[in-house]
């Protein structure tokens, strides 16, 4: 199958918002998703890379796809991540996968 697939989209601008997608993951099914400060590689376990850091990222909890296997919302930049660094990630529940879950790749926005 296809791996999911993470995009932001929008100006970085504290005071604005991004669009966060993510598309290709399994119909109705679920995906947590991390931010972190630094972008890392590491293996994660469950077949999936870890590329949100630093340990342990933070967790946002789960988000439920649509029909399509995908996900979009509004995230508002306020003024509290001014001139900060914030790299997402999601990992999908995928009971096709091995170890069950999949994971996108991670998108770094550079705050102003």
């Amino acid at each position: 199958g296809l791996l999911p697939r993470l995009v932001v989209t929008g100006p970085p601008t504290v005071g604005q918002s991004v669009t966060v997608a993510l598309s290709d993951g399994p119909a109705s099914g679920s995906a947590y998703l991390f931010a972190g400060t630094d972008p890392i590689a590491l293996v994660a376990g469950f077949g999936c890379d870890l590329l949100v850091g630093p340990l342990p990222p933070f967790g946002f909890g789960a988000f439920g796809l649509d029909a399509s296997g995908g996900l979009t919302f509004a995230a508002p930049l306020t003024p509290a991540l001014a001139a900060t660094t914030v790299v997402l990630q999601f990992f999908v529940v995928d009971l096709g996968a091995a170890g069950g879950f999949t994971s996108t790749n991670a998108v770094r926005m550079a705050i102003s």
